[in-house]
């Protein structure tokens, strides 16, 4: 990506990134998991405590960085979903012949 992510791009995804993971953290379940996954991935059961913190604190400028860094020069492949109805008109004209 040549500009990256505008700020408010980026703020709706930590947005919608926090939020997910509070409401996660709300039922006892959730807790649970955040605390096993922090003490069995991170062996630091603290680091439930500064997580969400660390991934609020990511700029642009970083995620700019590590998108150039693992796809500039990559090969890509897009894939478009579409709805029953425009399936048929999206299909080439290849794909009809016998």
């Amino acid at each position: 990506m040549k500009n990256g992510v505008s700020e408010a791009e980026l703020d709706k995804a930590k947005n919608r990134f926090l939020t997910g993971k509070l409401m996660e953290r709300e039922t006892n379940n959730g807790k649970a998991s955040a605390l096993g996954e922090a003490a069995v991935i991170y062996r630091d059961p603290n680091h439930i405590n500064t997580d969400l913190a660390r991934y609020q604190a990511v700029t642009a400028s970083q995620i700019k960085d590590v998108l150039n860094k693992y796809t500039a020069g990559k090969k890509k492949v897009l894939i478009e979903y579409l709805p029953e109805t425009k399936k048929e008109a999206a299909k080439p004209e290849d794909a009809k012949k016998p």
